[in-house]
Parts: structure tokens; sequence; C-alpha cells
């Protein structure tokens, strides 16, 4: 077994499940034991998806020279196989999964399933925040690829870059709009609940954090590295557990 001692793949999760994995390079991070309640800063935690986790590894932990990410209905396809990754990163930089093909453009694709509005938004945070990213991100949302699942595997400095610029939109992001998501998306509900099945949903739509998150991370990636090595998502599930609701 190739140990690689110096990377760690965190399988993030709020619910109980049966993890797939053993291989030591794998740790589970449930949101359940990292946070005493799941909306300290005023914000429910399905607003940031994983990225509450990554935050919270990103500023708490003692994180090892190579720091990855998974969920747990979604693993690289390598699961238990896993390769040298460290010697991956030394070669490509980064590990991420196959771009994936929109048949719209990204921002069009956004625009279907989410409100528009908000993607304007973190354009205008992203080029004051981030202007080195800017570019790379305004390229990607005409384009029709994207990394997605918030899935990588890369050096710790590069993962703590990411994160700072991502949760720092999302900060900025919460100022301009306020902490209340779900009174707004409930105010906004024509802009918001216009698609069918799960983005008719509140509790869907609420994670538009992690969904504006993701867009960021895909061009972060695409910006700093040239040739990511890549891997197709393993699904274990194929449809999602049901939302658990937010309170009123």
């Amino acid at each position: 077994m190739i140990m690689n001692e110096n990377t760690k793949i965190y399988i993030c999760t709020h619910t109980d499940f049966e993890c797939p994995v053993k291989n030591p390079v794998y740790e589970i991070a449930d949101t359940r034991k990292l946070f005493k309640s799941s909306n300290s800063d005023g914000v429910d935690e399905l607003f940031y998806s994983e990225l509450r986790i990554y935050h919270y590894l990103a500023t708490k932990a003692i994180l090892p020279e190579h720091v990855g990410f998974c969920q747990y209905r979604k693993y690289y396809e390598f699961l238990d196989d896993v390769p040298d990754l460290e010697q991956i990163i030394s070669e490509h930089g980064c590990i991420a999964t196959d771009l994936y093909p929109l048949k719209k453009t990204v921002y069009d694709q956004y625009a279907h399933y989410f409100y528009f509005g908000d993607m304007d938004i973190m354009k205008a945070i992203l080029y004051e925040v981030a202007p080195h990213l800017y570019p790379t991100f305004e390229k990607m949302l005409k384009g029709n690829t994207l990394y997605i699942g918030n899935m990588f595997v890369m050096r710790k400095e590069n993962f703590l870059e990411a994160m700072d610029i991502v949760w720092t939109c999302l900060q900025h992001y919460l100022a301009v709009v306020g902490k209340d998501i779900r009174q707004r998306i409930l105010q906004h509900s024509t802009l918001y609940l216009k698609s069918k099945g799960n983005a008719a949903q509140v509790e869907h739509q609420y994670r538009l954090g992690g969904n504006l998150g993701e867009r960021i991370m895909s061009a972060y990636i695409m910006r700093n590295f040239e040739n990511p090595k890549t891997y197709k998502i393993h699904y274990t599930e194929k449809k999602a557990r049901p939302y658990r609701q937010l309170k009123a």
C-alpha cells in the first residue's frame, strides 16, 4: 500500500453514512463534531455546504503537506486503491475531478438553476478581493466546463490561499445581502424558486454559498495549475438524501 504519509483527504459529512473507504489517507470531518452549533455566525451551515468544514480546517487544524477533500456521497474513482498522491502533486500541482461539460455556459447554467443576481454580486466582489483571479473567473463563466464538487487535492499553501479567497468573498457577499438567506430566498421566490425538482426547494437554493464557492475554486484551479491530474467522481448514492428542513 502506498502510504501518502504527508497527505490527508477529508471526507465531509453532516450525517451518518457507511464509509466505503478504509485507506488511512482518508479522515472523516463531521460538522456535528466540529461545530457546537450549526449557525454559530448566524448563518445556517447549508449556505456554506462543505466549505464550512474547509474553513474550519484551514484556520483551526494542523494540516499535512497536502490537503484534499471529498464528500460522504462523492469520492474519487480510485477509492481505496489510492495512487501516489504526493508524486502526482509534484508533477501536476493539483488533483481535481474531470472537467464537467455543460450544454450552456457556466454563467447560463448557474442562472438556470439559481438566481443570476448572486453571481453578478460575486463577480463584483471577486474583482475587488482577488483581481488577479478575476480574468480567469470571467473566462470560466463564458466557457462551458468547470471542476465540480469542491473536490481537489493540493499543497497546503495552495489550499490556504484558495480558501482565504473563497471565504473572504462569501463574507463580503453576506455583508451585501444580509445573513438571513432564507428570508432573502422567500422574499424573492420568483427569482430563486423558478426551476423544477430540487432547484425549486428553499433548502437547495440555500446552498448558494457552496455553489458560488465551487465556481471560485474551479477558477482557482484553472489559473494556478496548467495540467491538473483529474479523476472521475464515484457516487455512492444515485440520488441525494432529502434535505433537512430549515428552521423557521
